[in-house]
């Protein structure tokens, strides 16, 4: 195992400078390490989303929640097979490693920047052939932070093509205009690609626009920027030919879902 017993030291023992987290609803940027920045972004929906263990008696004093659960139970949010040796050791090595990631950093206006670091501590502890996380969290990200939360469409991913289309939907929710820009051209624009993997890539966004929109969380209709010219197209019709000379796409988000 990669992993060893951690002891847990007494929370009495921190500061309340480092257990303030701070939370701003847009202007999110990724770290360079893209995947580990995802999977800061599943834990943290895994933690609002499932029942967990959860201790609230510090949230007055420092605004603290203990939270624990078995590392299985995340494998199992995330769609990986808690079995497999892999998947558990990977989850663990990010666990262990969670406090030396670079946080998401948060641009507030031009002159001010803040970082989104929600986890102060991290514990490991094996029982009974289970290994079991303890982490302590700023308590405001226990509840609802909307766009941080991610939606079923855009929180499982397999290949490094779905995770960076994953990534580049979360940036477009990012704003707080009602049409968002998804900007096709980081996707497969100016890349050494062949024609077969361009179009796998144009029907993963394709199947992201339709499970959003299956999700309410933007409307059937979307518009879409080639040739400097801008055309209105329902989702359902849209095929990977009509994204061949795209460099953007405007989807709105859905009132129903906001409210």
């Amino acid at each position: 195992m990669i992993c060893k017993r951690v002891s847990f030291p007494k929370l009495k023992n921190l500061s309340l400078g480092i257990s303030k987290g701070v939370v701003s609803p847009y202007n999110l940027n990724f770290c360079k390490d893209l995947e580990s920045s995802f999977k800061c972004l599943q834990l943290v929906s895994f933690l609002q989303r499932e029942e967990i263990q959860k201790d609230l008696s510090f949230v007055n004093s420092i605004n603290i929640a203990i939270v624990e659960f078995p590392i299985t139970n995340f494998l199992r949010f995330l769609g990986k097979n808690p079995r497999n040796t892999y998947h558990r050791e990977k989850s663990m090595s990010f666990f262990l490693n969670l406090l030396e990631l670079e946080p998401l950093k948060i641009k507030i206006n031009d002159n001010k920047f803040v970082a989104f670091t929600f986890c102060n501590w991290v514990g490991l502890e094996k029982r009974k052939n289970t290994w079991f996380v303890e982490l302590r969290v700023a308590a405001n990200i226990l509840s609802s932070i909307y766009p941080y939360t991610l939606s079923d469409t855009l929180l499982i991913y397999k290949t490094k093509s779905e995770l960076e289309i994953n990534s580049q939907f979360i940036e477009s929710f990012n704003t707080k205009n009602s049409w968002k820009e998804f900007e096709i051209d980081k996707i497969y624009k100016n890349l050494s690609l062949s024609n077969l993997a361009i179009e796998r890539r144009q029907s993963i966004i394709i199947n992201r626009l339709n499970g959003l929109k299956n999700e309410n969380r933007i409307e059937s209709k979307i518009r879409i920027f080639s040739r400097g010219l801008l055309e209105t197209v329902e989702i359902k019709n849209l095929t990977p030919k009509r994204l061949k000379n795209a460099s953007k796409i405007f989807l709105k988000e859905s009132w129903n879902f906001l409210e």
